[in-house]
């Protein structure tokens, strides 16, 4: 039994003394109040990778109904630079890729006929790629942010360019 109490303790002293602390809280998730208010509720998901750079992925769908909004939804993952002088915080340039589902509706009139017009919407998948830049703020694991933007959509598309605006919170975990 000494034979693994020994070994067991040591094990344990040794992995104690050679782990890392880490007084730096690197996973965020925030709520986007303004795509909220449009009816298109964004979520973000952000890693922290080192002081000053972090990823993340912005998840969105639209409340609405298709014939009242062709953006149905995005996923989008984002890569950001921080210049401020806290660990990231302050200004802050963001490169994004985006999977944007979106609609078309249209109605069919039969001219000279007596059926009634039919509505149809059709639905597409297109890539995008866009710039945003903003401001964020973080105190006591809170965090603010305050961003603006713009993106290309790929392809034959219904809608040429998607925006990337927020003001978000969230919590620094």
């Amino acid at each position: 039994m000494k034979k693994i109490i020994l070994p067991l303790v040591l094990l344990l002293i040794a992995s104690n003394a050679y782990s890392q602390r880490y007084d730096f809280r690197r996973n965020e998730l925030k709520f986007n109040l303004i795509t909220a208010i449009a009816g298109l509720p964004e979520f973000n998901y952000e890693r922290l990778l080192d002081d000053n750079m972090g990823i993340g992925t912005a998840v969105a769908f639209s409340l609405e109904k298709p014939e009242n909004m062709s953006l149905r939804g995005y996923v989008m993952p984002y890569c950001r630079m921080y210049f401020g002088e806290r660990r990231a915080s302050g200004f802050f340039l963001e490169a994004n890729l985006a999977l944007i589902n979106e609609s078309e509706s249209f109605t069919n009139y039969f001219i000279g006929s007596s059926q009634d017009p039919t509505s149809h919407v059709n639905y597409a998948v297109r890539g995008g790629f866009g710039t945003a830049v903003g401001f964020k703020i973080a105190k006591s694991n809170v965090v603010g942010e305050l961003y603006l933007g713009v993106g290309r959509v790929f392809g034959n598309s219904f809608i040429d360019a998607y925006p990337r605006i927020g003001i978000t919170i969230g919590r620094r975990f």
